[in-house]
């Protein structure tokens, strides 16, 4: 009866030594990579101008462009000349 006791009471011991040891503690340390930090840096030029243009009222239109030119850059795409005749 004492040795059975005794067994029992070590196998209780092991037990909870093992039940308490399989479960350890995980961190996890997120860090930004080398290429966010420099993303994430402050442009302060960059956002000024961006937000004077965004205040800018009214639409903005594309520079019109010569009617020559556009004719001529359908011309070199027809005959298979990417290039304009600006560039010649």
């Amino acid at each position: 009866m004492r040795c059975l006791k005794t067994s029992i009471s070590i196998a209780i011991i092991i037990g909870m030594t093992v039940l308490s040891a399989c479960a350890p503690k995980i961190y996890v340390m997120d860090r930004p990579t080398v290429m966010e930090e420099e993303a994430s840096g402050s442009w302060p030029n960059f956002t000024k101008d961006l937000k004077k243009k965004a205040l800018s009222k009214g639409p903005t239109f594309f520079p019109k462009e010569k009617e020559n030119n556009k004719k001529a850059r359908v011309y070199n795409i027809l005959n298979g000349d990417l290039t304009s005749k600006n560039q010649e």
